[in-house]
C-alpha cells in the first residue's frame, strides 16, 4: 500500500490506495468471512444503541411504575426522530457502497457530506421545535395527567441532544458502508460508557430522577458524536470535509431513494408505539409500563439479528455494484442462516425467562411482571422471522429497489401492525394488544419471502450460474483468476 509522509515525518496512509483495498477485499474475500468479520461490530453498535434506552430503563424502573410509563411513552418520539437520522444515514450510505464498488470514490464522498449535513440541520429544526412544543408533544405522545411532569422532565433534557444524535446515526452507518464498523463501535460504546456512568450519579445521587437518566443519555450522544467524529477525519476512507458539500439534484434523489424504506421502517415504529401506548393505557399505568419494557427486551434481541444483517449490508453494495451476483447470493444466504439460529436460540430463552427479562426493568410490580411475561412469549413464538424480514428489506435498500424495499418497511410496523393493535384489543382485551405484534410478523414473513424470489429471479443469469453478470459485464478474467476470486 503505498504512504505518504505526514505534518511531522509519520507515514501516513495514501487514501487513494486505501480504497483500492478496501474496494479489493469487498469483492474478493471469502463472503463467510468478510460477512462475520463485519457483523461483529455492527452487533456491538446495535446492542450498545439498545442499551441507550435499556440502561436508562433499568435505573428508571427503580424509581416508580409512572416513570417507567414516562419514558415508555417518550420512546416513539425518539424512534421518529431516529426515522430521519436513518433515512439520512441510510441514503448516504448505500449509494457510498455502490458507488464505491463501481471506482466512483468522488461521488461517494459528495453524497457523504451532503448525508451530514443535512441530518445536523434537520436535528436542529427538530430540538428547536420540540423545546417550544414541549407539552403538546407529551400529550400527542400518549402523556396522561399522572405521567405528564416525568415525561416533561424527560424530554426537556432530550431535546438539545438530537442533532449529536442525528450526526452520530450518520456516522455509524457511513463507517459500516465503507467496511469499517470497527471505528463505529469505538464511538458508539463511548457515549454508552459515559450513559452508563452517569445515569446513577445524575438520577439518584444528584436525586435528578427522570431528569437525570435524560441528561445522561445527551452527555452521552455528545460524546459519542465527539469520538465518531474524530475516527472518521483519523480513518475514514471517506472524508467529510464541508468543501465538498454541494446542493444536488441528483444526489438527494440518491438518497430519497436508498433512505426512504428506512424512514418508513423507522417511522412506522414510533407511529405503532403511540398506537399501542394509547391502547393500552386504558388498562393502566402498569400495562403502559409492561409494554414498554417488553418492547426494551426485544428491541435488544432484534438489534443483535439487525446488527449482523447490517454486517451483510456492505457486502450486498459493493458486490452487487461491481455485478458480482453469486457473491450477494451466497452472503445473503449466510446470513439469514446465522440469523435464524440465534433467532430460535433467544426465542427459547424469552419463552423461559420472560418474568426474569421483563424484572429487569421493573421487578417490584406484579401486574407490570404478569403482563409484559405474557406479552414477552407472545412475541418470541414469531421472533425467527425476522431474519428473513430484516435481512431481505436490508438487500433491496442496498441495492436501490425502492419499491420492494419500502413495501417491506411498511409491512411489519405499518400496514398490519397498527391495524392489529386497533382492532385486536377490541374483540379480545390486553391479550389482542399482546398478539398484534406475533401477527404482523407472520404477514410481514409472507410479503418478505414473495419479494425475495423476486429478486432473486432477476439475479439469476442462466449462462454463467456461477458468476452471474459479473464476468461479461466487467470482462473476463483468467480462468485461474476466477477461481481464486470465486468465494
Amino acid at each position: 500500500m503505498n504512504r505518504l509522509k505526514g505534518p511531522r515525518g509519520t507515514a501516513a496512509v495514501d487514501p487513494e490506495a486505501l480504497k483500492e483495498a478496501k474496494y479489493a477485499a469487498m469483492v474478493t474475500e471469502p463472503v463467510v468471512a468478510l460477512v462475520s468479520r463485519l457483523a461483529v461490530p455492527t452487533i456491538a453498535c446495535m446492542m450498545i444503541s439498545s442499551l441507550y434506552n435499556m440502561v436508562d430503563a433499568v435505573f428508571v424502573g427503580k424509581l416508580t411504575t409512572q416513570a417507567v410509563a414516562a419514558i415508555g411513552v417518550c420512546y416513539p418520539f425518539m424512534t421518529f426522530v431516529q426515522a430521519f437520522g436513518y433515512f439520512f444515514a441510510q441514503g448516504s450510505g448505500n449509494y457510498m457502497s455502490r458507488a464505491m464498488g463501481a471506482h466512483r470514490f468522488k461521488d461517494a464522498e459528495e453524497m457523504a457530506v451532503s448525508g451530514m449535513v443535512y441530518a445536523i440541520g434537520a436535528g436542529l429544526l427538530f430540538s428547536c421545535l420540540g423545546c417550544v412544543l414541549l407539552e403538546p408533544l407529551a400529550r400527542l405522545l400518549g402523556a396522561y395527567e399522572d405521567i405528564m411532569a416525568d415525561t416533561l422532565d424527560y424530554l426537556r433534557w432530550l431535546m438539545p441532544g438530537i442533532p449529536f444524535m442525528m450526526g452520530s446515526i450518520v456516522m455509524n452507518i457511513q463507517f459500516r458502508f465503507q467496511g469499517a464498523a470497527a471505528r463505529s463501535m469505538i464511538g458508539i460504546g463511548c457515549g454508552a460508557v459515559v450513559n452508563v456512568i452517569l445515569d446513577p450519579v445524575f438520577i439518584f445521587a444528584l436525586d435528578m430522577r427522570v431528569a437525570g437518566a435524560a441528561l445522561s443519555t445527551l452527555i452521552g450522544q455528545v460524546c459519542g458524536f465527539a469520538v465518531l467524529l474524530y475516527q472518521m477525519e483519523k480513518h475514514g476512507s471517506v472524508k467529510l470535509r464541508i468543501g465538498k458539500f454541494r446542493f444536488s439534484a441528483q444526489l438527494l434523489k440518491e438518497m430519497l431513494c436508498g433512505g426512504t424504506p428506512s424512514f418508513f421502517r423507522q417511522g412506522l415504529g414510533s407511529v405503532s408505539n403511540i398506537c399501542l401506548n394509547m391502547t393500552v393505557k386504558g388498562y393502566g399505568t402498569a400495562a403502559v409500563a409492561a409494554f414498554s419494557a417488553t418492547a426494551r427486551v426485544m428491541n435488544l434481541a432484534t438489534s443483535a439479528v439487525n446488527g449482523f444483517g447490517q454486517g451483510f449490508q456492505p457486502v450486498c453494495g459493493f458486490n452487487y455494484g461491481a455485478k458480482r451476483y453469486d457473491r450477494v447470493k451466497k452472503a445473503y444466504r449466510f446470513t439469514v442462516a446465522v440469523e435464524l439460529a440465534a433467532c430460535l436460540a433467544f426465542s427459547a430463552l424469552g419463552m423461559l425467562l420472560a418474568g426474569t427479562m421483563i424484572g429487569l426493568v421493573r421487578k417490584g410490580d406484579a401486574q407490570v411482571l404478569a403482563i409484559g411475561t405474557m406479552a414477552l412469549r407472545l412475541q418470541c413464538v414469531t421472533f425467527p422471522l425476522i431474519c428473513v424480514i430484516s435481512t431481505t428489506n436490508m438487500m433491496t435498500q442496498v441495492m436501490g429497489k425502492v419499491t420492494f424495499a419500502t413495501l417491506e418497511a411498511m409491512s411489519r410496523q405499518g400496514l398490519f401492525f397498527v391495524p392489529a393493535v386497533l382492532v385486536l384489543p377490541r374483540l379480545f382485551g390486553l391479550a389482542g394488544a399482546a398478539w398484534a405484534q406475533p401477527f404482523s410478523d407472520a404477514c410481514a414473513a409472507v410479503i418478505s419471502i414473495v419479494i425475495l424470489r423476486l429478486v432473486w429471479n432477476e439475479l439469476k443469469d442462466p449462462d454463467d450460474p456461477g458468476t452471474g453478470a459479473a464476468a461479461r459485464t466487467a470482462g473476463r478474467r483468467p480462468h485461474g483468476e476466477q477461481r481464486a476470486n470465486r468465494h
